[in-house]
C-alpha cells in the first residue's frame, strides 16, 4: 500500500469535549474500517 495523506475538517457547531470525542471516534471506526477493505482486497 502507497502512502497517502488525508485532510479531514470537520465543523460543528455544539462545543465540548464529549461532541469532539464522538466525531473522531466515528472517524476512526469509519477509516479502520475502509482500511481493512482495502488491506482484503490487496491480498486476493
Amino acid at each position: 500500500m502507497s502512502k497517502t495523506t488525508m485532510i479531514v475538517h470537520c465543523e460543528y457547531s455544539g462545543t465540548g469535549q464529549t461532541l469532539e470525542k464522538l466525531v473522531q471516534s466515528s472517524f476512526y471506526t469509519f477509516l479502520k474500517k475502509e482500511l481493512s477493505e482495502l488491506a482484503i482486497c490487496r491480498d486476493v
